[in-house]
């Protein structure tokens, strides 16, 4: 049992309202216009080939 007063974590993939971003409704978009929806929202986006990736972050800090 964790004890009451026990520090809790920040849950890493929680959006908190200081970071200014949003998840946009991206259904029924076509890849170009979901990505153009996320660059609006405040997210990096990034072009990748999905054939050629094992592990999204070897794409960012690999190359």
């Amino acid at each position: 049992m964790i004890p009451p007063d026990a520090p809790r974590r920040r849950n890493p993939f929680a959006l908190s309202q200081d970071t200014g971003l949003r998840l946009p409704d991206v259904t029924d978009m076509s890849l170009l216009n979901a990505a153009l929806a996320y660059a609006e929202a405040g997210w990096y986006v990034l072009p990748t080939d999905p054939d050629d990736i094992k592990n999204p972050g070897s794409v960012v800090s690999g190359h």
